[in-house]
């Protein structure tokens, strides 16, 4: 009986039956746009405490350092998103790297572990723009918004 109930709290990726590996759309030329699953990732939402933002951002140097509202700073597969005033999402490359973060942090933020709860995907090529123009309203022109830049939309 445990062993079933082991079998159903199986932790697997959001996409199992919904995304399916190959072309889809137009049936030849160049593809417009690549998709890659995200599986894996450590994701956690901090919150600071009101007055500990100066010691936050020392104790998140690991991550960067807190990026500048509507920024996210990243080395690698490890950062943090600005989300909100006094709210970011830590990244990182597998869950295990953010274990002991709500610890860590006990006092100066809350630490809510997300990397269940959320799915990633990398959006590559010349089409990759109009595909999330599709489901943002953020003016994407790189005069408008680069590398770095960062904001909550719908598709989060």
């Amino acid at each position: 009986m445990a062993e079933a109930a082991r079998a159903l709290w199986q932790s697997r990726s959001p996409w199992v039956g919904l995304a399916r590996p190959g072309r889809h759309g137009a049936a030849t030329g160049a593809p417009g746009m690549h998709v890659a699953l995200r599986d894996g990732l450590g994701l956690a939402t901090i919150v600071a405490a009101d007055g500990c933002e100066a010691v936050l951002a020392d104790r998140l140097l690991a991550f960067g350092g807190l990026p500048e509202p509507g920024k996210a700073r990243f080395t690698g597969e490890r950062g943090l998103v600005w989300s909100a005033p006094g709210q970011w999402l830590a990244v990182a490359e597998e869950p295990g790297v953010l274990s002991g973060l709500a610890e860590e942090l006990h006092g100066l933020a809350a630490v809510t572990e997300q990397s269940d709860s959320r799915a990633v995907l990398r959006l590559t090529g010349p089409r990759a723009g109009d595909a999330l123009r599709k489901g943002v309203a953020v003016d994407l022109h790189p005069r408008a918004f680069g590398p770095g830049d960062a904001a909550v939309t719908v598709i989060a």
